[in-house]
């Protein structure tokens, strides 16, 4: 898949190295704020990042050279869903193969009101592309909103060519980082693939659509929560950029996995006839024995879920006073019966477990204080195996034993769900292969 030579005003290549920031933060200091807010989900994935990698200069396969893009069919917009507006589509993204540049999109909101762009790192050798949604944790109360505000090394109120340059130095994350990314992993499904980074700075697991979302910390004014939006203005150049595309994959780890599954409708409809693949990655949605409707129900209705629902959802609309996320599950299968679908988990997953810790305690949903207990958590994961995904039968499940958190970003050979992650991913893929749910054992 060939693409025109960058323009110079577009792209901002990342070439910079930090040793000093990476020697810094893998010791004591940024692990001690890591266990100060583990609820900032994004700052684990980096922990872990900076755990794996050195400071080596990109590999020789990694070559820089320019790539063109073929002409493809004029089109100047794509209909999504029923009583969505149409997708006005803009111009191909650019750049040089396979290096990692930071494309910026004015028309796009964070929560600081700041704009925000993507990431991309094209590939000439293949017509497949991986979206990654990022990770790093959301926003709806006071304390966990303190911690989007206040998190370290940066924070999750926005994301700019700043916070691009600074998970992205080579090859911190994008570099020879054993995950989705890893261009010289043989094992790495995706490592030929093009890739595209979609930064997280909205809070409400991309796909919001408020603009009056919940109080900022500062002033308690409100703050716009608009993944939804941001979402649809990424698609209208991401679309003419791989209109000739063979597969697609969309995923997500964390408030990404969330993302990657929600946003799913929009996306395969963007994209017609070419297929979507979704994989969902450390966010499983627990029946509401599991998950608080409450806290379910303040989601939906700080983040305007209303507004980003499909308008054929049915099991989107549920009786007062339950959650029912789960059901969306239950939606996409049903919608999209020839797609697969993957949820990634772990049973006892120590991030999840406290963001889920909510309860009702008569007049309002309120933290409980406390994660929720390892045994509760890994009930509903088992729960939300047997009794939603199960009889679904394009929906597949990686689950492992312990409280890790998130997968796609660590080595890919983790096979303690029974088989190696790489190798169950491929089988997702391969349309002659059938995957197998997978439940690791203690």
């Amino acid at each position: 898949m060939l693409r025109p030579k960058v323009r110079h005003n577009e792209r901002v290549a990342i070439e910079q190295q930090w040793p000093s920031f990476i020697t810094s933060h893998t010791e004591g200091g940024f692990r001690r704020r890591v266990g100060a807010a583990v609820r900032a989900v994004g700052l684990v994935t980096l922990t872990t990042a900076l755990s794996h990698c050195a400071a080596t200069e990109p590999s020789d396969d990694i070559t820089g050279g320019r790539i063109a893009r073929p002409e493809q069919p004029a089109a100047t917009q794509v209909e999504l869903s029923e009583g969505e507006a149409p997708l006005v589509l803009g111009e191909p993204l650019e750049g040089e193969d396979r290096r990692w540049n930071f494309v910026p999109f004015p028309g796009t909101r964070c929560q600081d009101g700041s704009t925000t762009g993507l990431g991309v790192s094209l590939s000439a050798s293949s017509q497949n592309v991986l979206i990654y949604l990022q990770p790093g944790g959301a926003c709806f109360d006071e304390r966990t909103c303190a911690d989007q505000d206040n998190a370290a090394p940066f924070a999750f109120n926005r994301f700019g060519i700043t916070e691009f340059s600074l998970i992205s130095a080579a090859p911190l994350f994008f570099g020879d980082f054993p995950g989705v990314f890893a261009r010289n992993a043989a094992s790495n499904p995706f490592r030929d693939w093009n890739h595209v980074f979609v930064p997280y700075c909205s809070g409400d697991v991309h796909f919001g659509q408020a603009p009056q979302g919940a109080a900022r910390t500062q002033d308690a004014t409100p703050r716009p929560q608009l993944g939804a939006a941001n979402m649809r203005a990424f698609l209208a150049r991401l679309v003419p950029t791989f209109g000739d595309a063979r597969q697609i994959v969309l995923a997500g780890s964390s408030a990404g996995g969330f993302g990657a599954l929600l946003n799913y409708p929009r996306v395969q409809a963007a994209f017609g006839d070419i297929p979507v693949t979704a994989i969902s990655d450390g966010s499983p949605p627990l029946r509401d024995a599991f998950l608080a409707p409450c806290l379910q129900t303040r989601w939906r209705e700080l983040w305007n879920f209303a507004a980003t629902f499909p308008s054929d959802c049915s099991e989107c609309v549920v009786p007062q006073g339950t959650g029912g996320l789960y059901r969306y599950l239950e939606y996409l299968s049903r919608r999209y019966p020839d797609r697969r679908f993957a949820v990634l988990a772990d049973d006892e997953d120590a991030v999840m477990r406290d963001y889920y810790a909510y309860g009702d305690n008569g007049s309002a949903c309120a933290y409980l204080g406390a994660p929720l207990p390892a045994a509760t958590f890994r009930d509903g994961v088992e729960d939300l195996l047997a009794q939603v995904i199960a009889p679904l039968p394009n929906f597949f499940s990686y689950v492992r034993p312990g409280e890790g958190h998130t997968f796609l970003l660590d080595p890919l050979d983790d096979a303690r769900a029974g088989q190696p992650l790489s190798e169950w991913l491929r089988d997702l893929l391969q349309p002659s292969a059938t995957p197998r749910s997978l439940r690791g054992t203690r």
